[in-house]
């Protein structure tokens, strides 16, 4: 990426970022993201490829802006309260509000975006580097190695997720925790009363 988002955003570059941000949300929602080009997206945003190019690398680097920003808001001294095991429970709920708070959206996006494509395969990227870093000190009782229970979590996450997006029959947060909660039975020892503890 070529602007340094380090030091904060001034309020000119956050224009720009909004703009092209809900630009490729909106192009998602009719389209996949590989039929996507950057002209396409540039008379979206309303803005030349100039100004693109000044920020972003390419297209690609636009999408793994856009997916980091959700997840870059979640507090994480939250998380850093909660006993290791209990972590993944406490993600699994904010991003559950998070693709509520837009359902009809994500499941346009979600429909016109192949599980192998491109958007979905950075999405789960992102979110497994996500669950690598919330489970930094996690320690399973059982001799497990680390990514093995992240990936497990990241892909218990995801299928949940994907699956409201996708169903009619859609999970409620309760369900939808009472399922994360039987798929990571076993994880660790204390699974249920940590599930129970972060809705």
């Amino acid at each position: 990426m070529k602007y340094d988002v380090s030091g904060g955003i001034s309020r000119s570059a956050g224009r720009v970022f909004s703009a092209f941000r809900s630009a490729l949300f909106s192009l998602l929602q009719r389209q996949s993201f590989e039929s996507i080009s950057v002209q396409t997206l540039c008379n979206a945003a309303n803005y030349p490829r100039s100004t693109f190019y000044n920020y972003f690398d390419d297209i690609y680097d636009l999408l793994d802006f856009c997916l980091h920003a959700p997840i870059r808001s979640f507090d994480k001294e939250k998380y850093a309260a909660y006993q290791p095991e209990q972590r993944v429970y406490a993600m699994f709920s904010d991003l559950y509000d998070l693709l509520e708070s837009r359902r009809d959206a994500f499941s346009c996006v979600y429909q016109n975006n192949r599980p192998a494509g491109v958007l979905q395969s950075s999405l789960i990227k992102r979110l497994k580097q996500e669950v690598f870093t919330t489970l930094t000190d996690a320690a399973p009782e059982r001799p497990l190695p680390r990514e093995m229970v992240a990936e497990h979590c990241c892909n218990v996450i995801y299928l949940l997720l994907s699956w409201n997006s996708l169903h009619d029959d859609k999970l409620s947060k309760d369900e939808a925790m009472e399922a994360v909660r039987h798929l990571l039975s076993g994880l660790y020892t204390s699974g249920e009363a940590a599930g129970a503890s972060a809705t």
